[in-house]
């Protein structure tokens, strides 16, 4: 796994670039297809997708699928089962649906009807972010793609951190350890649409430690080490440095 994404200082800040690559994976993972459909059925799978009455309104699960050559749908489930990634609809700056099995810490269905900067609000020392979220959303429907990173380190193996995944055991070496990283990428549907695609992937921290990843966590403040549940993750990986 490439990690120039790692920065130092670490920021939460919309750094964002131009996609030149595909925006999804046509030819979705068999294995990684199965880990959705694992997670949909599980007692919290509804809070993983759903969409706004607006949505229904505008046919935009419709619309979406037909500018993604994907098969005709009115329902984001099926939809997001076409790709690999993820999946959230945008509409005139708001959260219109979304299917996200592998959530990081958060409810999916429970930001629906939400502007971009009402999402980033829980974000710690995501000022700058927040700030830039209305920019963002009409970025999103004016630029062909663009491609962001969002990383950290956790002791959780799975796919998905639903807040019901959550795992309170303090790690004891860094073979507890995982990487974590969402590879987010935007497509613009039409002036008001956008569609945001979310690869998730995991793999044992040991597998691509190096000195870059421990800098930028130490340069990351309090505040993020708190939201990213890193404090006791940063003294291990210092211990061992």
């Amino acid at each position: 796994m490439l990690i120039d994404f790692v920065k130092t200082p670490y920021t939460t800040g919309p750094y964002m670039i131009k996609n030149t690559g595909p925006v999804f994976n046509k030819e979705p993972n068999t294995a990684y297809m199965k880990a959705k459909v694992k997670e949909l059925v599980q007692p919290y799978g509804n809070d993983l997708w759903g969409h706004t009455k607006e949505c229904s309104e505008n046919n935009l699960i419709r619309t979406v699928a037909e500018k993604l050559e994907l098969e005709p749908s009115s329902n984001i489930v099926d939809l997001a089962m076409q790709v690999e990634e993820d999946i959230a609809i945008m509409y005139k700056g708001k959260l219109s649906a979304i299917c996200f099995c592998f959530p990081s810490s958060w409810i999916p269905y429970e930001r629906l009807g939400m502007e971009l900067g009402e999402i980033h609000k829980p974000v710690a020392d995501g000022e700058t972010l927040i700030k830039a979220s209305p920019k963002i959303a009409e970025t999103m429907c004016q630029q062909a793609s663009m491609k962001r990173w969002v990383w950290t380190i956790t002791n959780n193996s799975d796919l998905s951190n639903h807040p019901d995944r959550k795992i309170n055991k303090i790690p004891q070496s860094i073979d507890d350890l995982f990487f974590r990283v969402e590879t987010q990428t935007t497509m613009s549907i039409d002036q008001d649409t956008s569609v945001f695609f979310v690869k998730v992937e995991v793999c044992p921290l040991k597998d691509v430690w190096c000195q870059q990843i421990l800098d930028s966590v130490n340069s990351m403040s309090d505040a993020v080490l708190t939201y990213k549940n890193l404090h006791d993750i940063k003294k291990l990986l210092n211990q061992g440095s």
